[in-house]
């Protein structure tokens, strides 16, 4: 018998999500949130938050630009996600992104979990969302409606 068929809740890490069963979770409160929206740098969202390694670690999740002919030759999509370092970063690495009131959810795939050196789901809370939470919100909105942005869920 496996611990979940014995009616043992799972440990606080540990999500049940409809699709892919039990998700390896982790939850860090929000240190700050920035975004934009510019030519130089196209559309982002960057998370601050303090992770087991560094005490100011950050997650940008930068994209939502149509797909243009070059990143489907090379089979990038536009959303990319970066930690602290280029080094720690992939293309198609978000699965799903959610956004609420006050917390950002970001569900990575195997590839992005070993690129980042993260764990499967990421809850970030921002105990009081401010203006900088909201324009946040807005951008991943923005991103939303581009074809990428199918994985981008605001609530």
């Amino acid at each position: 018998m496996y611990w979940f068929e014995s009616g043992v809740k799972p440990p606080s890490m540990w999500l049940g999500h409809p699709h892919r069963g039990w998700l390896h979770t982790m939850n860090y409160p929000l240190a700050s949130i920035k975004s934009g929206h510019d030519e130089m740098a196209g559309i982002w969202v960057s998370v601050g938050f303090s992770s087991e390694d560094r005490d100011l670690d950050v997650l940008h999740i930068v994209g939502g630009d149509p797909i243009s002919p070059q990143h489907a030759e090379y089979g990038y999509l536009p959303i990319y996600l970066e930690r602290y370092d280029q080094s720690l970063s992939c293309y198609q690495g978000a699965e799903q992104i959610s956004v609420g009131d006050a917390s950002l959810t970001v569900i990575l795939t195997k590839k992005a979990q070993d690129a980042l050196r993260l764990t499967q789901q990421l809850n970030f809370v921002a105990n009081k969302p401010e203006d900088d939470f909201r324009a946040a919100k807005e951008i991943l909105t923005k991103m939303q409606k581009y074809e990428s942005g199918k994985i981008i869920h605001v609530v």
